[in-house]
């Protein structure tokens, strides 16, 4: 018996998502405006209390684990919803 190569294709689709689920931190407005404007105060401060060199490394340090942090995050979320590939699987449509 040849089993059907479209059982499944025209079941409804999934639900929407949850309109009350949290933004990610870096995706609200608010956040990016706030990092634009605190930037050069800052920056200013920074340049202006001349210890470059430590302070390079410090900034270093830190972004290396803010992005470490961000990636496990990810790694965490992306477990907990399944949601690993976010492409349906391939269609073989000329068998």
């Amino acid at each position: 018996m040849f089993e059907n190569p479209s059982a499944g294709k025209f079941d409804p689709p999934p639900p929407p998502r949850d309109p009350t689920e949290r933004v990610p931190l870096h995706k609200r407005w608010w956040f990016v405006t706030l990092l634009a404007i605190s930037g050069y105060p800052v920056t200013h401060g920074l340049l202006w209390f001349r210890g470059r060199g430590w302070v390079s490394g410090a900034a270093v340090i830190g972004a290396t684990v803010l992005w470490g942090l961000n990636l496990a995050l990810n790694m965490k979320r992306t477990d907990e919803t399944g949601e690993d590939n976010p492409y349906s699987p391939p269609t073989h449509l000329t068998r």
